[in-house]
């Protein structure tokens, strides 16, 4: 088929020996005339075309498609070397499913490490702060241990995404699991110390390190999965974002149980030691990557070049939000809870945990529906619009008229856990087709560059979520709070629904434009065989 049906160059050559070569090179229309013309859709290579003057040309149709042959494989080889291991494009084998599984379960324990220490840090450090110190001050000096992370991510995400291609996404990933877990480890000796400005001063460089090596996780663990599985980047997306909800949610109630087991150091040297073997794991089941040295261009030279596309904004505006509202629900809510109901920690954490499970659960499900060919915008307004109806709903806020109840906070959190599962998901894959359709760079480039401005919306935003809602809540109480938030996701999904709309209003307006594109080239083309 490829041979003469598809090819756009027809060649003919007089069969009186003169060595006449025709040569005509026409577009892609040529396809649509062969098959429409009945003297043409039958021809093969060999066959006599006879023309107006009555002499017989013979018709060699192969050229052009052995050449597009050519570069059909040279763009299959290029994919391959871009891809680690023996990539495939789906997941079709128990290599592949044993390779991201461990992937995934790494991705579990260093979202885990992030809040093991959730439950009782600022325990310990209010018996460690001077007497004299005000709570605002301790509040905001240990409120820093659990944000510094996040804003050292995205300071360093630059430096990151620059040494990644160098580097090599599987090496960074290995790399990025054992300083997880030598600094976690390391940071359960922090309670020996009793002077207070070297307590603070030695848990924010580890909190730093934690953050560094975490980023140089969850970006290298994207790119080698992307690489393996170009075709399923929703469920690539999906089963990652599945992975760090259970880690997030379950680190606190793993690092609360251990604690109220054998103390600080318990939680951080049993987690610190398992993402050291994990790490073992991970470097028996990742095969290597093909790398291709040429293509080491850093990846920061893509994400700036992406920055210039306005949809790029849109969406890293979505997963900033996002990352507020979960800030929003998991510092704040658990007090408000306390306070509000009396509510035991167990209650708190279980709303924190159904938000994990909700996520987990979803995540991967949405990812195959994007992969199926689901409207990504369209996702991610329903997404946004659950969001803001759970975020009001949370409380309930004062302005709905209802009395409050902790019924409505599960309700709320159901509703939450569905929107932050879906338009989250559908950011990374949204952002690869966005960046891929403006040409921003090579296939491995795109990689790396979706890869940070998602970690860097997600940091940015949790980073912030945590000052901001904690200033709105002790000005006007946590419900509304949240359900500012929840306001600021309505306002977000209209303007993903305005762009969406504008993008289907323009590609109906090309693809109205090139008809008559391609009508007119059939004409030309006709014309030419009939004159062949």
């Amino acid at each position: 088929k490829r041979g003469y049906c598809s090819s756009r160059c027809l060649r003919a050559e007089a069969s009186d020996g003169s060595g006449a070569l025709l040569l005509a090179t026409v577009e892609a229309p040529v396809q649509r005339v062969l098959r429409s013309n009945s003297s043409f859709h039958a021809m093969k290579p060999g066959d006599s075309v006879v023309d107006g003057g009555g002499r017989s040309a013979e018709a060699d149709l192969s050229p052009l498609g052995e050449r597009q042959s050519h570069v059909d494989s040279e763009s299959e080889q290029d994919a391959a070397e871009s891809s680690p291991g023996e990539s495939k494009s789906d997941f079709t084998t128990c290599t592949m499913w044993i390779i991201v599984l461990s992937i995934a379960a790494n991705r579990v324990l260093v979202a885990a490490c992030i809040t093991l220490m959730a439950p009782f840090f600022i325990i310990v450090a209010e018996k460690k702060s001077p007497a004299d110190m005000s709570k605002l001050h301790l509040s905001a000096e240990t409120g820093l241990v659990f944000s510094i992370s996040k804003f050292a991510e995205v300071l360093l995400v630059p430096f990151v995404a620059k040494d990644l291609p160098k580097i090599g996404s599987r090496n960074m990933a290995i790399l990025g699991v054992f300083s997880v877990g030598v600094s976690v480890f390391l940071f359960g000796f922090v309670d020996r110390i009793d002077q207070w400005t070297s307590f603070l001063a030695i848990s924010y460089a580890d909190r730093v390190i934690q953050g560094v090596a975490t980023l140089a996780y969850t970006m290298a663990a994207y790119t080698y999965l992307v690489g393996m599985f170009p075709n399923a980047v929703g469920r690539v997306s999906g089963i990652l974002e599945g992975a760090a909800a259970i880690g997030w949610s379950t680190g606190p109630l793993i690092g609360g149980v251990l604690y109220d087991a054998e103390g600080f150091g318990l939680p951080f040297f049993s987690v610190g030691c398992t993402a050291v073997i994990l790490g073992i794991w991970l470097i028996l089941t990742l095969p290597p990557e093909k790398h291709n040295l040429q293509d080491s261009t850093s990846g920061e030279v893509s994400a700036l070049r992406a920055l210039l596309v306005p949809w790029v904004w849109v969406i890293c505006t979505n997963l900033f939000v996002s990352s507020v509202l979960h800030a929003a629900v998991e510092i704040n809510w658990p007090p408000y809870l306390a306070s509000r109901y009396h509510a035991r920690s167990f209650v708190s954490g279980l709303i924190i945990l159904m938000l994990g499970v909700v996520n987990s659960l979803t995540s991967p499900a949405f990812g195959y529906l994007l992969d199926m060919g689901t409207n990504k915008p369209q996702m991610e307004v329903l997404g946004l619009i659950l969001s803001g109806i759970g975020s009001i709903l949370m409380g309930p806020a004062d302005f709905l008229g209802l009395q409050q109840s902790m019924f409505y906070s599960f309700v709320g959190i159901m509703f939450i856990a569905l929107g932050l599962s879906m338009f989250r998901t559908s950011g990374a894959p949204h952002l690869t087709d966005v960046l891929v359709s403006r040409g921003v760079g090579t296939q491995r480039q795109v990689r790396y560059a979706v890869a940070g401005l998602v970690r860097v919306s997600y940091c940015l935003g949790y980073g912030c979520g945590c000052i901001i809602v904690n200033v709105m809540r002790t000005v006007m109480g946590a419900p509304m709070a949240v359900a500012i938030v929840g306001l600021a996701c309505f306002a977000q999904a209209g303007v993903v629904a305005v762009g969406g709309l504008a993008t289907w209003l323009c590609k109906k307006h090309e693809r109205h434009s090139s008809q008559w594109t391609e009508v007119m080239r059939d004409d030309i083309a006709l014309s030419l065989l009939k004159n062949i």
